[in-house]
């Protein structure tokens, strides 16, 4: 996968929805969603829909993850107890955005 597969996702399914926080568009493209999902479905660790991580779970798309971070408004040092994302992805871009887990 490539960074412009990664920015195309910003651009498209993040940014597209109104989500305008710059440090939120900063952290997707600093954690590649790629890295998080089980190699048989790398090729659709980008696209506009929950991925299968196993388990009966998924990682939720992309926009989805966005509008959860917008709605916190995290801020650097904020103490955060993350629940229930199995596959790390959500943790990785708390911590990016300053969050202290």
């Amino acid at each position: 996968m490539s960074k412009k597969e990664i920015e195309f996702m910003v651009e498209s399914q993040i940014k597209a929805r109104g989500i305008g926080d710059e440090r939120i568009h900063r952290a997707f493209l600093e954690v590649d969603r790629r890295f998080f999902v089980p190699e048989e479905y790398i090729s659709k660790s980008y696209g506009d829909h929950p991925v299968s991580i196993g388990s009966g779970q998924t990682i939720s798309q992309p926009a989805m993850v966005a509008e959860m971070l917008w709605e916190a408004q995290i801020k650097e040092g904020d103490k955060v107890l993350e629940v229930g994302s199995g596959s790390g992805y959500v943790l990785a871009l708390l911590y990016k955005l300053g969050a202290n887990p």
